[in-house]
């Protein structure tokens, strides 16, 4: 069952990024958006997707790193 469901999860995240990441995405990933800003001024935006992706294994490492390292 928790394999099914970590299948599902994993696809599901495929999906919705290959929805997000067309054509028209890309090319404003390269090349900027040109916006004017409420300044007058105009500036080109570069859009990003962010992502955390670890194993459980290494969100206990990092969350036991982010524990000591307080003290």
């Amino acid at each position: 069952m928790a394999a099914t469901l970590t299948h599902c999860n994993r696809e599901l995240i495929q999906v919705i990024l290959s929805l997000l990441i067309n054509v028209r995405f890309v090319d404003t990933y390269q090349h900027g958006l040109i916006l004017e800003c409420r300044d007058g001024h105009t500036c080109r935006l570069f859009p990003h997707i962010l992502l955390y992706s670890a194993d459980y294994l290494e969100k206990c490492v990092h969350s036991d790193s982010a524990l000591v390292s307080q003290y």
